[in-house]
């Protein structure tokens, strides 16, 4: 891979600082899903004449698509220095197309240009892709971007209309913080609008906006007013609960109460696509992040403290009985045999709840009861003990959340404004920066970030 002098300069910068091979220096990084109903192709694939002729984007199958099987999801076909061009296979078509995933940049005025660096190649893909008459590219033309496959030079990248951008942001989080997300994203009351800072707005702008095809207000903010009902709802466990007073547990609860909120509904794609918030750091690991004072008083009794607290936690919801699956009403997913299996019923609430102090996470492909559906969980949970080291001096660590419900989709012009602001508010966010946010900050050059792994 071809060293820019951006990234010989970042690594002249980084001191040598906490960090261990199972932690992240408080980086931010992203996934752009390339769209609609894009399509790659070997060229000499007749397919692809047939489909750029009508340019409809109608669906084929995998072996129309691929029959040498060459796009496997996951593969790199371009390494750039700052961001891989990746293949990806749909859902349901289980049709290939491009994803570009970044690498993280860290919270510092370094990772602000790299971040600026990369967004500006990414838009130059999607400028080759917008001003082909037929909005299409050769893989072989990204050279310029960075390292190509054998493999993928004849391989052509095809979108039916111009190219549009669907984000998925993946930062860490300080858990003490978490409440302030919660609060960031929720919909707020009528006369909370007023209080809004411009951090508050950004977040909700970008991170988690209202679904624009919804009629109903309610139907529109759903993932928003739900937010807002578990902020509710842990805020109601203070009352008997004084434990439940420390920030980072009541971060933890907030993740908890979220993901027990969401899984009440029919999942309609994979499990994963339940949650709007997805913890890749699992919650076993997020559990033992607590302070010890904290772990102790909820480990005492057999956990008995720690089950009263999630067991009313999820009553506060009306999330039903804890016996029940984790996903109640099941899932739309891709199992073929019995009924069972299909709709993922092999995990209750009250078995996930009661192995997180244990340290084990069962609502992961790790650790999953049925092994043999354990890979429908994809990025639940799948980065393990993994944490981002945040706070004063970047010795806290923090929870790895990706952010799944951000506003899409956005035209390549937007994909750079999009990243500049999810950047600043997650940047915001673990600075504790309030009413000191707004459109002219700056990023500061930290000298407390070490080395992203």
């Amino acid at each position: 891979m071809m060293k820019t002098p951006l990234m010989i300069q970042r690594k002249q910068e980084q001191p040598q600082c906490f960090a261990t091979q199972n932690v992240i220096q408080r980086s931010i990084g992203f996934e752009l899903e390339i769209g609609p109903y894009s399509q790659l192709f070997d060229s000499e694939n007749r397919m692809y004449e047939k489909n750029r002729r009508f340019n409809a984007g109608n669906p084929m199958t995998q072996d129309e698509l691929d029959p040498d099987n060459v796009f496997k999801k996951g593969k790199v076909m371009v390494e750039c220095p700052m961001f891989d061009v990746t293949v990806d296979v749909s859902y349901k078509d289980k049709i290939p197309y491009v994803e570009i995933i970044t690498r993280a940049f860290p919270e510092t005025e370094l990772g602000w240009e790299m971040l600026n660096t990369a967004m500006q190649e990414i838009e130059g893909i999607g400028d080759m892709i917008a001003f082909n008459c037929y909005h299409h590219a050769f893989l072989g033309h990204f050279w310029r971007f960075g390292k190509v496959e054998p493999e993928y030079k004849r391989a052509i990248f095809l979108c039916p209309d111009k190219p549009t951008g669907f984000f998925h942001v993946t930062a860490g989080v300080d858990m003490k913080k978490i409440p302030e997300l919660f609060s960031d994203l929720a919909y707020p009351d009528d006369d909370e609008f007023e209080k809004l800072g411009k951090r508050r707005e950004q977040g909700r702008e970008f991170l988690m906006p209202p679904k624009k095809d919804e009629e109903d207000p309610l139907e529109s903010h759903a993932k928003q007013l739900m937010l807002a009902d578990v902020n509710r709802a842990v805020d109601e466990l203070k009352n008997t609960f004084a434990i439940v007073e420390n920030p980072a547990l009541e971060g933890l609860l907030l993740m908890i109460g979220f993901y027990l909120y969401q899984s009440i509904e029919e999942v309609q794609e994979y499990p994963k696509s339940f949650t709007a918030l997805l913890s890749r750091t699992d919650f076993s690991r997020q559990f033992s992040i607590l302070p010890r004072r904290i772990q102790a008083l909820l480990s005492d009794n057999d956990f008995s403290l720690w089950l009263d607290i999630t067991g009313g936690l999820n009553d506060l919801l009306g999330c039903g009985a804890l016996s029940q699956p984790f996903f109640a009403r099941g899932t739309d997913c891709y199992f073929e045999d019995d009924e069972r299996s299909r709709r993922m019923c092999e995990l209750s609430r009250e078995e996930w709840l009661e192995n997180i102090p244990k340290g084990k996470d069962l609502l992961t492909s790790r650790n999953y009861p049925n092994r043999k559906h354990a890979n429908g969980l994809g990025a639940l949970g799948a980065m393990g003990g993994m944490t981002d080291s945040v706070g004063s001096m970047t010795r806290e660590h923090g929870s790895i959340i990706e952010f799944r419900n951000t506003k899409q989709p956005l035209t390549h012009k937007e994909w750079k404004p999009f990243a500049q602001k999810a950047f600043k508010y997650i940047y915001a966010l673990n600075k504790g920066l309030g009413k000191k946010y707004g459109e002219d900050f700056k990023i500061n050059r930290d000298t407390d970030v070490g080395e992203s792994y």
